[in-house]
């Protein structure tokens, strides 16, 4: 409900022809160097059939390269994963959003808790680095519902982890929540307040706009600064 791809892109998706991709990709490879890319699909893996052709056609090229994915934890699977580590994919980023299935509901994400432990539990298995987002401020998100969901981005083997404020873009649907204060309320229509980091555009009903400023740092802080992540990535 929060995302504004469908509003942008019609509610489609427009597959590109395997061949061209590579192509493209070899070209930067053998031209300039280009040894690392960014695949910047939103769902990269929503069609797998297709993300095994690319990396097969990667893996025929010989191209010694790495590569980064979007994607979303129910679009995945171990044998999908591997084919992807073979190609040169070293990093995954899932949009996780929340530690509480409560609020994944609301936002109707279409994923659970379990869902995410699974997913990553196979990514790690595999070999790969995650990177998981993370939202604060959902509709009825609550102070515990936002510390279950920083306890959850401890909890999980992440390699990275970003933590944004609820930006209710116009034209979704909480968007329409965040004007008429159902959850969520919005606090400007000044385009220049609407930004992920530093000062929230919105407040909860249980939540002020300078306690979401404070748990968005907490988030970051309880993360990074943990020992055991800062050993593990010493070493």
């Amino acid at each position: 409900i929060f995302c504004p791809s469908n509003l942008i892109g019609g509610g489609k998706y427009r597959l590109r022809n395997v061949k061209d991709v590579v192509d493209e990709m070899e070209f930067l490879y053998k031209k300039y160097k280009i040894k690392g890319f960014q695949i910047m699909d939103e769902t990269f893996t929503l069609y797998p059939d297709r993300v095994i052709e690319i990396c097969n056609e990667i893996i025929k090229r010989k191209m010694k390269i790495k590569l980064a994915c979007d994607t979303r934890v129910n679009t995945i699977s171990e044998t999908l994963l591997r084919t992807m580590k073979k190609a040169g994919f070293r990093l995954i980023k899932f949009g996780i959003e929340s530690g509480d299935d409560e609020i994944l509901k609301i936002i109707k994400k279409g994923t659970t808790i379990d869902m995410v432990k699974k997913a990553v539990k196979l990514v790690k298995k595999a070999g790969l680095e995650i990177h998981g987002f993370f939202i604060i401020g959902h509709p009825y998100d609550t102070k515990e519902t936002i510390l279950k969901t920083i306890e959850l981005s401890k909890e999980l083997p992440l390699d990275f982890a970003q933590f944004s404020i609820m930006v209710p873009f116009p034209g979704t649907e909480i968007y329409d929540m965040a004007k008429q204060g159902r959850g969520i309320t919005l606090l400007s229509d000044d385009w220049h307040d609407f930004k992920k980091y530093g000062k929230p555009i919105i407040e909860l009903p249980t939540v002020s706009r300078e306690e979401l400023e404070k748990l968005h740092a907490t988030a970051y802080q309880q993360f990074y600064f943990r020992p055991s992540y800062i050993i593990k990535k010493f070493l």
